[in-house]
């Protein structure tokens, strides 16, 4: 069983740990401990005999001291061996309670819950019980279901003053390290979407992206998600005699998003008839 020193120093791993774990799309991640021989030296902190189990959709590499990575198992099973879980979900409401009275009641007695990711995840009132019952040894937030919109507005949250609950602000992107990369990592992508039309990184637009072409012209076309819209744009090009290199099409709800290279010689007049279609939201053509 983990001591309440080793806790914390595993807790303060964790947050650290989290740098690389939030780059992937968990549904969630959970962490199971099989020896408490944590050791620090004057360089680092390493752990001994620990097994890290996760579920996640996709493949992931972790390195924590001599752990072990394991996905073979199920989240039921996760739940009941993990000493530590920690949550790295977004904030969509299908995720809305994701821990709450069954999960907590599936937990290991005395574990831990780490929860990064949004403050709608965890059912408060039932951590809350399960930490005064002592279910839970102990908790680590830094995200609430209401948190301060400003400065000046006071914190107000159920888990403020618990001994077992440490709280800490959500400010990961407010380091400068932080705000240098997204300083560039934006225009970056800005400057991409400008010259090639992708937009992998997209967080309410249908994310996109093929290889350039070479001796080819990029048309980038924006419409209405209708049917048959694909149908329309490739008959229009073969009216014009046009032979297309490269083309990908990706939706969301409402919108459909059309990347297609043709030929560099090709007869102009096929532009103004796409941006003719009746859906077509917009089209440029990038080179």
């Amino acid at each position: 069983m983990l001591n309440g020193f080793n806790t914390l120093l595993l807790v303060g791993i964790l947050m650290k740990i989290k740098i690389s774990l939030i780059n992937y799309f968990f549904s969630f991640v959970l962490l199971s401990i099989s020896s408490s021989h944590v050791f620090s030296s004057n360089e680092d902190i390493k752990f001994q005999n620990v097994r890290i189990w996760y579920l996640s959709p996709k493949e992931i590499i972790v390195s924590v001291g001599t752990g072990v990575l394991d996905a073979g198992i199920g989240a039921l099973d996760l739940l009941k061996n993990s000493d530590i879980v920690s949550l790295h979900v977004d904030g969509k409401k299908s995720n809305t309670n994701l821990i709450s009275d069954k999960e907590f009641r599936i937990m290991k007695e005395k574990s831990i819950l780490v929860n990064y990711s949004r403050g709608n995840v965890v059912d408060i009132d039932s951590l809350i019980k399960n930490i005064k019952s002592k279910k839970l040894m102990g908790a680590a937030l830094d995200v609430f279901p209401e948190e301060p919109s400003n400065n000046k507005e006071k914190f107000k949250s159920k888990v403020k003053g618990i001994e077992e609950i440490i709280l800490s602000p959500h400010i990961g992107g407010s380091t400068k390290e932080a705000q240098k990369n997204i300083g560039s990592y934006v225009p970056d992508k800005i400057i991409d979407f400008i010259n090639s039309g992708n937009t992998s990184s997209s967080v309410n637009f249908p994310k996109l992206s093929l290889p350039e072409q070479s001796d080819s012209h990029r048309l980038i076309q924006i419409h209405k998600n209708e049917p048959g819209v694909m149908l329309e744009i490739n008959k229009i090009i073969s009216e014009y005699n046009i032979n297309i290199k490269g083309q990908y099409l990706k939706t969301n709800e409402e919108i459909g998003y059309v990347i297609t290279d043709i030929d560099s010689v090709y007869n102009k007049e096929v532009v103004k008839s796409l941006k003719n279609i009746p859906v077509t939201l917009k089209l440029r053509v990038l080179y």
